[in-house]
Parts: structure tokens; sequence; C-alpha cells
């Protein structure tokens, strides 16, 4: 599987994009405008509904009106995670104890889309060396 015009938005980037949030630079901005395919994770879709059912993060909608939102709405799709991608993500390096962002890693990977995130761990992934867009 390759795409290479395809971009993978971490979590937090799919929030902040959807709910327009200063926290993402305006650079990172143009990138997501300009690219040719949005995805996300299913396992962000996880991650997301998590957040919001343990009180880490409140959307302005109920949750499954949000989704709907920030998938088809804007023009995001989500990627479902496949066996490629599962063991993809079982196989990745011990950087990461977070299975759910090994998971979006393991994506991009599977892909070979370009991946945005902030997450400082995933620098540390040579699998990403070419893919990943992160601020500073």
């Amino acid at each position: 599987m390759t795409s290479s015009d395809l971009l993978v938005l971490d979590t937090h980037i799919w929030v902040w994009w959807v709910n327009q949030d200063e926290r993402l630079a305006h650079d990172l901005r143009e990138v997501i405008a300009k690219a040719g395919r949005v995805c996300v994770s299913a396992s962000s879709v996880y991650e997301l509904v998590q957040a919001v059912v343990r009180g880490r993060l409140k959307l302005t909608l109920p949750i499954s009106e949000w989704l709907e939102c920030a998938t088809r709405g804007a023009g995001i799709e989500v990627i479902p995670i496949d066996a490629l991608i599962a063991e993809g993500g079982a196989r990745l390096p011990q950087v990461h104890g977070d299975p759910l962002d090994r998971l979006i890693i393991a994506t991009a990977v599977a892909y070979q889309a370009r991946l945005m995130s902030q997450d400082g761990k995933f620098l540390s992934y040579p699998e990403l060396d070419d893919l990943l867009i992160s601020p500073g």
C-alpha cells in the first residue's frame, strides 16, 4: 500500500484541525489544506472517544455528531486497522508504550503516507524518517 498524496493526522492534530484550534501552526494548516487525501487511523477515533468519556476532552457536539462532522463533513477518511497495520504496530521498536500511537505510526508506514504529529516520541522512529511532519 502506498500513497504519496496521503496525509495521516495524529489524534491531537485532527482535533485541532477540525476545531480550528490556534495550537495548530499556520504552516501545518497549509500542509493539511493542500494534501490530496487527509486521513486518520481508526485508532484515533478510539483515542478521541476515550478522552471524551474520561473527561480529558470536551467537544461542542455529542460524540457521534462530532465524529460525523470531523470525518465526512471535513473530508477526512478513516483508515481501518487491518492485519498488516496491526502487525506493523506490534513490531515497531518499543519507543512508545501507547499502543494507539503505535497503530497510528503503523498506518502511516503501511501506506508510506506523511504523518503529522507533535508527539516528540515519534521522532525516535526511523520508520518515520521521511514521513513525519513535526513542528520545530
